[in-house]
């Protein structure tokens, strides 16, 4: 029992990395190493492997982790993936047994980084830079103690805290990393008044006069830069723009309605610049930016179900299309960013046919389909550009060069294909008219077998007679009626 991995040209079975009863796995960035689970069969008792980390070339297990050291309550995993990795697989991170700091390991023997845990009071969540050796985190402020909650930038292997952002009345939070790994976006919840109710041993907090805030660590440079951005609506939804990661875009709501926010980050300017701003309309609850950015959609999961598209190429970005999809759950660009999917899955609510429809990056839907009991969807994945970051620049700086290059090379190319097509056709007329002509020849050399089948009369080349033009009537149908005598008017 365990798990198998297929792979190779012939897609054979690889290998298989044993574990009983494994309910979920998860594989290192650069799939060298698989992390397996798999729950306790007794609760009480000490499992030093129900966490299993595996070399993905050889299927040996390279660490084997117990619950009861780093479980939270009731041997239960507080998430999944538990390890994160960091980008190069070098450095497996999860939390700090006592949920009171991070634990390191190096990947080469899964022993802890400098043989230490960093302690971190009150952490919440970590997360690793797409890019870098960084992990940015978030520490609950502590009312007690008036210590105020924590964000920050930690460098490893060195564990130096390179920036800290420390805020107080802070209720809420997220982190949100931009493809290339240069800025972090905070989104903090911040309330003016607290209000704690116990009732039966379980405290009820309330907060009240909430506001939303985002916050831009800048890590390009040594000494790391902090934009403050005050949002005048409450927030919803946030995300980056993948390809250069200068922009961003947030969803904020006012009762029922929600309004996407673009900006944009410039150097010379100490805040966040609001380069489009949409009317507020359907009630949006995501944001998803195609994988090379410049076009996105944001859409609501709902039984309303709407999905805005944009284009925010230009300086101006603005709505292409909003299409309705009552009921989907989940939308999903593919690896091109040529097409989105909308997919309505069992899990989505209730009603509805599930299914999934596909549309283009501007909103025009080109297919759709009913599936019973769809339960997931998934794009194929599509091999990675193996192209440096200057080539690709150099490239999208000559594309109106390239573009009419290769708008000739495909004139060419539909050229070349129909007079393929028209030489093809040729060849069928060809061996059309080869044919017919031997069927002529057969056909006049039994011309006197013909001719002796008909006593002797030769029809084939006989003049036509005259033709008469006939009208013939036919009786579908007869009635017979009796004719009355006419009268004699005089009598």
């Amino acid at each position: 029992m365990g798990v198998a991995l297929w792979a190779g040209r012939n897609f054979d079975r690889f290998v298989r990395f044993q574990h009983e009863n494994v309910a979920m796995l998860d594989f290192s960035p650069l799939e060298k190493f698989v992390v397996t689970y798999a729950m306790p069969g007794n609760r009480w008792k000490e499992d030093t492997d129900s966490l299993r980390i595996f070399d993905v070339q050889t299927g040996e297990m390279r660490k084997g982790f117990s619950l009861m050291q780093y479980q939270r309550d009731n041997n239960i995993l507080p998430n999944w993936p538990y390890f994160q990795w960091s980008f190069d697989d070098r450095y497996a991170a999860c939390p700090k047994p006592g949920n009171n700091g991070i634990s390191i390991y190096e990947s080469e023997h899964f022993t802890l980084l400098n043989k230490k845990h960093i302690v971190i009071d009150n952490i919440r969540t970590f997360q690793w830079s797409p890019t870098r050796s960084l992990i940015a985190y978030y520490c609950e402020e502590k009312v007690a103690n008036n210590a105020p909650a924590e964000f920050g930038l930690m460098e490893i292997p060195s564990k130096v805290k390179i920036r800290a952002q420390r805020i107080f009345s802070v209720s809420d939070a997220e982190m949100f990393w931009n493809k290339n790994g240069d800025r972090l976006a905070v989104h903090t919840e911040r309330y003016q008044k607290k209000n704690i109710k116990s009732s039966g041993g379980v405290e009820d907090v309330k907060y009240s006069k909430v506001t939303s805030h985002i916050e831009i660590f800048d890590a390009r440079e040594k000494e790391v830069s902090v934009l403050s951005l005050p949002l005048t609506e409450q927030y919803v939804s946030f995300g980056w723009e993948p390809k250069e990661g200068d922009k961003f875009c947030v969803l904020v709501s006012t009762k029922h309605k929600v309004t996407p926010l673009i900006y944009a980050l410039d150097s010379s300017k100490h805040t966040p610049q609001l380069i489009s701003k949409f009317e507020p309309g359907e009630r949006f609850t995501a944001v998803a930016w195609a994988p090379n950015g410049g076009w996105l959609a944001v859409y609501s999961a709902s039984a309303s179900g709407a999905i805005m598209f944009i284009d925010s190429n230009g300086t101006q970005p603005t709505q292409m299309t909003l299409v309705e999809y009552p009921g989907f759950s989940k939308g999903y660009w593919d690896p091109t960013g040529r097409y989105f999917a909308a997919v309505y899955t069992i899990g989505g609510g209730k009603g509805g046919d599930t299914g999934y429809r596909i549309f283009t990056f501007q909103g025009k839907e080109l297919f759709r389909k009913n599936l019973d009991r769809l339960v997931q969807f998934k794009w194929r994945p599509r091999l990675p550009v193996k192209l440096s970051d200057e080539k690709i620049k150099l490239i999208r700086r000559n594309f109106k060069t390239s573009f009419a290059k290769f708008e000739e090379e495909d004139k060419y190319e539909r050229g070349r294909a129909s007079q393929e097509v028209i030489v093809k056709r040729r060849k069928v007329m060809d061996e059309f008219m080869r044919i017919r002509a031997c069927f002529i020849a057969t056909y006049k050399e039994e011309a006197h077998l013909r001719i002796e089948l008909r006593d002797g009369v030769d029809k084939t080349e006989g003049e036509v007679e005259d033709l008469v033009e006939e009208t013939v009537t036919v009786l579908l149908t007869t009635e017979k009626v009796k004719l009355e005598e006419p009268t004699d008017k005089g009598e």
